[in-house]
């Protein structure tokens, strides 16, 4: 019942994609004589450098009982920057931007007519990343030499749920009698319904016979858009939350900076925390509650009163995906054509350039010196004896406030003067 042909073509070795070719053939309930017989072409291509996966299949020859069936089905499913799926068969709404790269689509069609009689019916269905949407028209035409009666009705419905949930929904119906090519007498509705808070519809119904034209126009609106309690909204308190979180905070060190300090277990365990960070990183600061350097209008999918959220701070800023409608008015056109993200500031970077030191101060780095003998010890030579103060008092001449490199000298000097030496360890 199902016969798929198909070609795989691979294109090295670069720019890396993979092209699909293929021909499909559904015959059911029997092959040899099917009363649904679906023939589509397919041409599909795979790029996974963005990544992204296209397929498009074309419906020709293809009939369902007697009646003829033609139209097109797409999928594209695209990651990176401009991320987006859709699936449409048919097509998209009249009023909708299609996503850069994306096909128009030939409507799934049905000539359901005979004879004298015209009767014609197309569709579409498409759902994309934040919208859904659906529609259908059926012509008649039942004319013979100029006289008969011809009509339409249509349906478009249009269903957004990002940023906010929206839909819109588009009647539309006529109906004329003509004689001899010319019309006697036609009907006509055009009706549209918007919402939810506020409803809004508008549209025209006409009536006409002979040369007597008569219309009818309303434009309605009702209802309020919802108001944000500023209470409920409070954007300060979920910002504190989110740069409070460790992953808001990530270090970053140049490859080409190597540090000689080796750190204890303790140090390490509280660098992979993320207690603590080397002195000479870049930490990145970033949140995804709102936009940064903008003023906005909109928050969690409701009004708020204007305002705008800042990092102050020298370091570069930092980028990150945002649903423009969920901080911005927009116009329906705009949350049709806008890109579903737009790359805006969310936090800044800080290095040991913008850190504001202290004023300076005098400490003291004085040191205490204890000696101690190894337990066994023993003069080299049994004829000399150890005198344990006299070793003390000979270092301590030697311990007193000195450079690193006196200090060492001087201590190399006092352990040659001393008998037996090598016995005493100092202990700092």
């Amino acid at each position: 019942m199902v016969t798929l042909a198909g070609a795989v073509v691979l294109d090295l070795p670069g720019p890396r994609q993979v092209v699909l070719l293929g021909r499909l053939l559904v015959a059911v309930p029997d092959p040899a004589a099917p009363l649904i017989r679906l023939q589509a072409s397919v041409l599909g291509r795979i790029d996974p450098t963005v990544p992204e996966t296209e397929l498009l299949a074309s419906l020709a020859g293809s009939r369902i009982v007697a009646v003829p069936v033609d139209g097109e089905i797409y999928l594209l499913v695209r990651g990176g920057p401009q991320a987006v799926f859709v699936l449409s068969a048919g097509g998209f709404h009249p009023r909708y931007t299609r996503p850069p790269g994306v096909p128009a689509l030939r409507r799934v069609t049905m000539d359901l007519g005979g004879g004298f009689l015209g009767l014609r019916a197309e569709a579409y269905l498409a759902v994309t990343s934040n919208a859904m949407m659906f529609g259908a028209k059926l012509q008649l035409d039942a004319t013979i030499a100029g006289c008969g009666v011809e009509g339409h009705l249509g349906l478009d419905a249009l269903f957004v749920w990002e940023p906010t949930f929206s839909f819109s929904v588009h009647v539309y119906a006529s109906v004329a009698v003509r004689a001899f090519g010319r019309r006697l007498a036609s009907v006509g509705l055009d009706f549209t319904l918007e919402g939810p808070a506020p409803w809004h519809a508008f549209g025209t119904g006409s009536i006409s016979v002979l040369f007597w034209d008569v219309s009818l126009d309303f434009d309605v609106r009702w209802g309020d858009a919802p108001v944000a309690r500023l209470e409920e909204r409070d954007i300060f308190p979920l910002l504190e939350r989110a740069l409070a979180n460790p992953e808001a905070w990530t270090a970053e060190r140049p490859l080409e900076q190597r540090n000689g300090v080796r750190l204890t277990d303790a140090a390490r365990a509280d660098l992979t925390n993320g207690r603590a960070v080397q002195a000479d990183v870049t930490l990145r600061i970033s949140q995804n509650v709102v936009p940064l350097g903008e003023p906005i209008t909109r928050f969690a999918r409701t009004h708020i009163p204007r305002q705008q959220w800042d990092m102050l701070g020298d370091g570069a800023a930092i980028t990150d995906r945002f649903i423009p409608g969920e901080f911005f008015d927009l116009t329906e056109d705009e949350q049709l054509t806008l890109p579903a993200f737009a790359e805006v500031q969310s936090g800044i970077t800080i290095s040991e350039r913008d850190v504001v030191s202290g004023p300076a101060h005098v400490v003291d780095d004085s040191y205490e010196t204890g000696y101690k003998v190894e337990p066994g010890f023993q003069p080299a030579d049994p004829g000399i004896s150890f005198n344990l103060t006299i070793g003390r008092f000979s270092l301590e001449l030697f311990a007193h406030v000195a450079t690193p490199s006196e200090r060492l000298d001087r201590w190399r000097l006092a352990q040659k003067t001393l008998p037996g030496a090598g016995g005493p360890v100092l202990m700092r």
